[in-house]
């Protein structure tokens, strides 16, 4: 669960467009997470808010250790790759 404090914020949106960011109000995002079902989703997701944000740290959701090199070319800092995690559980 995201809990919200007085020095942050959790918003829902569409994450690909960071303009919905910025109308509310975040200029400079200490983090950003992108996770969808759907690679190209993720991948123009995180183009788009590497370019209007590049000092942002972005995670985002890989399915495979494919998907997660490309994803790290595109500007991803951190990547979760679902199929290593559930291996662990």
């Amino acid at each position: 669960i995201l809990m919200p404090t007085p020095s942050s914020a959790v918003m829902f949106g569409d994450s690909a467009n960071p303009e919905v960011i910025m109308a509310h109000g975040v200029e400079k995002p200490r983090a950003l997470f992108v996770s969808y079902d759907d690679h190209e989703q993720v991948m123009s997701a995180v183009a788009r808010l590497r370019f209007s944000f590049p000092e942002a740290p972005i995670f985002a959701r890989a399915q495979s250790r494919y998907e997660a090199q490309e994803l790290k070319e595109a500007g991803a800092t951190e990547i979760v790759v679902e199929f290593d995690e559930l291996s662990r559980s």
